[in-house]
Formats: C-alpha cells, structure tokens, sequence
C-alpha cells in the first residue's frame, strides 16, 4: 500500500509494512517491533529534468510505537495543539526523519547517510503547505496501522484519486 502526495511538485512517496498492533506486551514494549518504510522523493521540472530523487526501500526506520506516536502528533498537528513560536520536534529512535510541527507549519526533515553508516546532515526538508497533505498522510497511517478500513469514506476517496494505491495482492 502506497500513500503518494504533491507537495506542490515534490512527490512524498511512502509506504509502511509490517506495523503490528500487538506491539505492547504484559504492560511493556517490545522494542524489536520494527516497521519497514519505503520512501520516494521525486521532483521534475521540464528545465531541470529530473531534479530530485532519493529513494529507500525496505528500511527499518520506525518502531511501531514510534508511528503510533506521529498518528498522535499528526492528530494534535490538524488539531492546533501546537504553536510557531515553540514548534514540536518528532524524532526517532533511527534518525533518519524528524517531523517538526507548528500551528501552521509541518515539515519533515530527512537525513542521508554515506556507505560508512555517518550522517551526512539533513539534507532535505519537505514542507507540507497544506493541510489537507497531512491529513492525507494521517489517512493513510490510519489505514495502514488497521486502525480504518478501506471502506471508510475518506479512504475510498483517496483509492479512486488514486493519492493512496493498493496492490492486488493485498
């Protein structure tokens, strides 16, 4: 299942498998609960071409109870519990992503690593200008955590725009 987003004219690509909701076990976490993302960033422009494109595939990225959390987050986001002058930082247990959210402002810093395993910095920064992008995003982790059904209206928008893609197989 696939969740792909224009960020006007940067394309989000995302994907989560293997989040397991069992994750909390006799009142503690399983820790070992990983989640594997698939990440696509593509921008075009007939000038410049293909000017951005940065791909993970099949990465351990984010616990499961570190998605629950940026459901949370993303909720309190579109909720405007957060504000500009003291913005929330999200960050997780493997640094690749950190979402900052304000009451106007969402962003998603991503860090690229060299073959030595060193950081190399954030070096993009995605910003989701509107607010029905990151309710998109919301949408899909919601439907990607089983936490809605594919017959759930917004859902079945987002299926026939085909902004959220489901494989046959699934």
């Amino acid at each position: 299942m696939i969740v792909d987003i224009d960020l006007e004219g940067i394309r989000f690509i995302f994907s989560l498998y293997g989040y397991d909701p069992e994750y909390i076990h006799g009142g503690g976490y399983d820790y070992y609960k990983w989640c594997y993302t698939d990440v696509t960033i593509v921008a075009t422009s007939p000038y410049r071409g293909n000017w951005l494109h940065y791909q993970i595939m099949r990465s351990e990225t984010l616990m499961c109870d570190e998605v629950d959390r940026l459901i949370t987050a993303i909720q309190d986001y579109l909720d405007s519990k957060f504000s500009d002058d003291d913005p929330y930082e999200l960050s997780f247990t493997e640094p690749d992503f950190v979402f900052k959210m304000g009451k106007e402002d969402f962003s998603l810093s991503i860090f690229f690593w060299d073959n030595r395993g060193s950081a190399l910095g954030s070096n993009l920064k995605l910003c989701f200008y509107k607010k029905e992008d990151v309710r998109i995003l919301l949408d899909y982790l919601l439907l990607a955590t089983d936490k809605v059904k594919k017959d759930d209206e917004r859902i079945k928008h987002l299926i026939d725009e085909r902004i959220i893609r489901i494989p046959l197989l699934n």
